[in-house]
């Protein structure tokens, strides 16, 4: 779950992979987001609350557009997700599979100011998983 940065609408996932945005003031349901086919595991808001990221077990990533509910961006990643994380200026996200695996993406927008992310293999990365593998291993 995720709530806008006014707190005005909030946006849920299920088990089952659907989304759904909520009037908080009214009470109601605004929008579904249908494309997932399993449980979502992270809802982030991106872009001043334009867009949101949402991550799956489908081993999929999303990026939907609030204004048309439509799915902007679909990365198929390979690894059933089961955790996220986005960082405060929602550039970098990082998943958590049940491979044991931590990915980094990083977003942008393109030269048709399309909402896009890309795996990120800088060697922070690196050192960030070798912080977490050692203290796995104490």
């Amino acid at each position: 779950m995720v709530a806008s940065y006014d707190g005005s609408m909030i946006v849920t996932g299920s088990d089952e992979g659907e989304i759904l945005s909520w009037n908080v003031e009214e009470g109601i349901r605004m929008q579904t987001f249908n494309g997932h086919s399993d449980g979502i595991r992270g809802l982030f808001l991106i872009q001043d609350g334009a867009y949101f990221i949402s991550i799956s077990r489908d081993r999929s990533i999303r990026i939907w557009d609030f204004t048309s509910a439509e799915c902007v961006s679909t990365i198929e990643v390979g690894d059933v997700l089961c955790c996220g994380v986005i960082n405060p200026t929602t550039t970098r996200l990082f998943t958590g599979s049940n491979a044991k695996t931590i990915k980094e993406w990083c977003n942008t927008f393109n030269y048709q100011n399309r909402y896009f992310l890309y795996m990120n293999n800088f060697k922070a990365t690196k050192r960030f998983l070798e912080i977490l593998k050692t203290a796995g291993d104490s």
